[in-house]
């Protein structure tokens, strides 16, 4: 039997998981797991969990990897499903491996909010830069839908379109 501690590790291990079908297939199949050096600290607000993880923080899924100073976890507390990640850094850093091909999109700002409900985003905000074999930009947010590959940008933004020639023509 797990004493209390180790069950909630437990329980937050396991609920860590999350749904997206951009970048590699087999990303969206792993669970979502965490290290970090710091505390591990866990309370419930206005229907929501949150676990806040500081310290040298590394969250990955599959290829998808983002590290940052801290991290919280959102979690809806009626269904349990995670709904945001918000990790914050000096800066910030994205990586993940876009397909077998070796693509890789990198981004790295101030915070990165990454959604799982609906499509799921990645949210650049402050001194934001993303970066795919397709697009470079710099901008104060940026937002990437990962399973469309859109990238929106709020300015001032600079950049370059490398290569619109694999883009879906229904986006």
């Amino acid at each position: 039997m797990l004493h209390k501690p180790h069950k909630t590790l437990a329980l937050l291990i396991l609920a860590m998981t999350t749904t997206y079908t951009n970048a590699l297939n087999t990303d969206s199949e792993q669970p979502v797991s965490y290290s970090n050096d710091g505390s591990t600290q866990m309370r419930n607000i206005e229907g929501r969990r949150l676990i806040t993880l500081t310290d040298n923080v590394k969250i990955s899924q599959g290829s998808l990897v983002i590290s940052g100073d801290s991290a919280v976890f959102e979690y809806d507390l009626n269904s349990g499903e995670l709904i945001k990640i918000s990790i914050q850094g000096m800066p910030a850093q994205y990586q993940q491996q876009l397909s077998t091909s070796e693509k890789i999109a990198q981004g790295d700002s101030d915070t990165i909010d990454y959604y799982v409900e609906g499509e799921s985003k990645l949210e650049f905000i402050g001194n934001a830069h993303f970066k795919t074999p397709d697009t470079i930009m710099s901008c104060a947010t940026v937002a990437y839908f990962m399973e469309s590959e859109i990238v929106n940008g709020v300015g001032p933004c600079q950049g370059t379109i490398v290569n619109q020639s694999n883009v879906n023509q229904s986006n």
